[in-house]
């Protein structure tokens, strides 16, 4: 369901094979990127490739997943999302809560 790859200074993780991030996978891929931010000190991208809808639930734990890196003094952010996912995002006023990459920026 996720993939990683370490270039540099950052982990990228990748969702696939999914459509959607919701209650029934979300636990799954943020007990992933915890594990993440407690083992390694680098950066997390996570690519939403594919990704054309985020529930509530799912919303709730990515800004958790935000908080925590900030808190350990990482940086945590999505990139690679779709145009009906970045509507989203605004509709919802999380695009002011996530940091969001242009995929060139990763």
């Amino acid at each position: 369901m996720i993939s990683s790859e370490t270039p540099s200074n950052r982990t990228v993780l990748a969702v696939n094979h999914l459509n959607k991030l919701n209650f029934q996978n979300i636990n799954e891929i943020t007990d992933i990127l915890e594990e993440k931010i407690k083992d390694t000190d680098k950066d997390l991208y996570l690519n939403l490739n594919g990704i054309k809808f985020i529930d509530s639930c799912a919303f709730e734990k990515l800004v958790a997943i935000h908080n925590m890196a900030s808190s350990a003094n990482r940086i945590f952010r999505l990139f690679n999302i779709s145009e009906e996912l970045r509507d989203i995002f605004l509709f919802t006023g999380f695009i002011k809560k996530l940091d969001i990459s242009d995929f060139r920026e990763v």
